[in-house]
């Protein structure tokens, strides 16, 4: 049996650095072996803006899931299961399964209702991956939605975490950065 499943939730306002800090996550732990992390823009209507993995053997199967999923987002944590059925059966890889979902009030909604039932559906759907392909399951959820934080927040708990991404804008984290004379490489963003 792997680790526990868990829901990591990202809040922060527009342009603070969320998308940027998920696109270098993924990119980061695909370069390790035995996970696979996919990152999912649902702000997108296209397929292949829709989602990223740099993991060639995977992205085949996140496309024909992908196709499915733009045209009913309600079913988000089923789509997630067999994503993960695909990766640790087609591609047979155990370790760490860790999905970004960014800007997830385009898919679910910002009613508390609807945050909720997402949330144990999602969490339902983690714990049978878990349960069933003896991995690691994550879910990082990012909303700029400040509403849908609140809602994200009162369901912290057994299964979900809060974070809050710092208050500044994308213009104020570039001079920060620079300012600090870190080397930092920015996915798609250039280099400090």
């Amino acid at each position: 049996m792997g680790a526990k499943p868990w829901i990591h939730v990202i809040t922060g306002p527009w342009g603070c650095g969320k998308s940027e800090w998920a696109r270098a996550l993924v990119f980061a732990l695909n370069r390790l072996d035995k996970c696979n992390a996919v990152y999912l823009d649902l702000t997108e209507r296209e397929v292949d803006k829709f989602y990223a993995t740099t993991k060639r053997e995977i992205t085949e199967l996140i496309e024909e899931v992908v196709k499915r999923f733009l045209s009913d987002r309600l079913k988000i944590p089923w789509y997630v299961y067999r994503i993960a059925k695909g990766i640790y059966s087609r591609v047979k890889m155990g370790g760490s399964l860790i999905i970004v979902f960014d800007e997830i009030t385009y898919a679910i909604g910002r009613d508390r209702y609807e945050i909720e039932a997402f949330v144990n559906s999602l969490g339902r759907k983690l714990v049978d991956i878990v349960r069933d392909f003896s991995c690691i399951a994550h879910a990082v959820i990012i909303t700029s939605d400040q509403l849908a934080s609140k809602h994200f927040t009162l369901l912290s708990g057994k299964l979900l975490s809060n974070y809050v991404m710092w208050n500044l804008d994308k213009e104020s984290f570039h001079t920060l950065v620079k300012s600090l004379k870190a080397h930092i490489v920015l996915i798609n963003f250039g280099e400090y």
